[in-house]
């Protein structure tokens, strides 16, 4: 059985390698500049954040997604500056990379901001045709079109994006790639794979009372040639202290078979400086059937919060 599960999700992770552009996040809410670079320093104060995300649970290959940021104000409260680190795994594929990101806000008042963002960066690729998923299968010994033992290149890469903050909404448009190199192998150049990616994001904060809010809000991604994949959450914060949330994801073509799910998702501030959240995604397509959901931890660290932007907005929504 484990077998056959390592051949049924290397041919899917081959067949979809090329739609994988940038690693799912079901927090994205808690992690914007990791899909946005217009949002770096709109935080107000230096930060440094990380997730980790663990998708489809016993499933031979299935993707894998770390993150690392750091980024903060930089001369004065109008430009943002920051790093943007990230690894992601699928079967027998490596993509890392190294990205810097610049924003420029524009502030029209104490509720109106328009932050422009570009992103640039070099990203290693890695495939391991000695992988031990990948074994002989009905009397093939190898395959020709793999001479080598691997493949291995960097591509540079360029993104960009645009965020509009109001009073009680947000609206975001990023395209992480929207220029890539290709890398070669031994005189032989092929594609990274990379396509064109479109991602937004949308939230509109109500107020209960005092100490409880609800933030209901939608991100979604669209990949050339693909359908759409967009998440709706629902999040409920509590004194500023708790949050919680359920999400639903949802994609139409056959991806709806890939991403289908409901996500679990709850943060705590653990003390002034610090938040940590954790979801969970419970797989609703037929892919139920072979793995356990999908797991994501996430944290964040603020230097100095007496320095955040209009403080009487949840910074990480808006």
């Amino acid at each position: 059985m484990r077998k056959m599960l390592a051949i049924l999700s290397s041919m899917l992770i081959i067949s979809f390698a090329n739609a994988q552009q940038q690693g799912m996040l079901s927090q994205f809410m808690y992690g914007k500049s990791t899909v946005n670079p217009a949002y770096v320093g709109l935080e107000g104060a230096p930060e440094i954040g990380a997730f980790y995300r663990s998708q489809w649970l016993g499933f031979d290959g299935a993707p894998g997604y770390q993150l690392f940021t750091v980024d903060g104000p930089v001369y004065g409260q109008n430009n943002g500056l920051g790093l943007l680190l990230q690894r992601q795994t699928i079967g027998i594929s490596r993509f890392t990379s190294a990205q810097a990101q610049y924003a420029y806000q524009l502030k029209f008042d104490k509720d109106r901001l328009l932050s422009l963002g570009l992103q640039a960066g070099v990203e290693n690729f890695s495939f391991n045709y000695n992988d031990p998923d990948l074994f002989v299968y009905d009397g093939v010994t190898e395959d020709a079109a793999l001479v080598n033992a691997s493949a291995v290149g960097n591509s540079f890469i360029v993104g960009t994006g645009i965020y509009l903050r109001l009073k009680n909404d947000y609206f975001g448009v990023s395209a992480p790639t929207i220029f890539s190199t290709p890398f070669g192998n031994e005189g032989e150049p092929f594609k990274t794979g990379k396509k064109f990616q479109l991602s937004f994001m949308a939230g509109h904060e109500f107020t209960i009372d005092k100490n409880k809010k609800w933030i209901i809000q939608a991100y979604g991604r669209h990949v050339s040639g693909l359908p759409i994949n967009l998440d709706i959450n629902n999040n409920f914060i509590i004194n500023n202290d708790y949050e919680f949330g359920l999400s639903y994801r949802l994609a139409s073509g056959f991806t709806s078979n890939l991403y289908k799910s409901l996500s679990f998702t709850a943060g705590f501030r653990l003390f002034e400086q610090g938040f940590f959240c954790i979801s969970y995604d419970y797989d609703l397509s037929k892919l139920q059937a072979v793995q356990w959901g999908s797991l994501e931890l996430g944290a964040r660290y603020q230097f100095n919060k007496k320095q955040i932007i209009n403080p009487g907005i949840n910074p990480r929504f808006f």
